[in-house]
């Protein structure tokens, strides 16, 4: 009974690990896919990604300075 347990356990975890791999990607489908098309602005938009993923308040003190 405890060698099941055990088993079942790991294999649950496995599962886990698995799925909390697959769903940290850096952007969703639709931001890849507009990055894709971007081109050349690629990087612009990149930039633009990155400022608004700050903290909303410190963008909103760099906005008025």
């Amino acid at each position: 009974m405890n060698l099941k347990y055990n088993k079942m356990k790991k294999v649950v975890c496995f599962c886990i690990l698995i799925l909390v791999l697959i769903s940290c990607n850096k952007y969703s489908n639709g931001t890849k896919k507009a990055l894709a098309e971007a081109g050349d602005n690629k990087q612009e938009l990149e930039k633009v990604l990155n400022f608004y993923k700050e903290d909303s308040a410190d963008n909103i003190i760099k906005i008025l300075r």
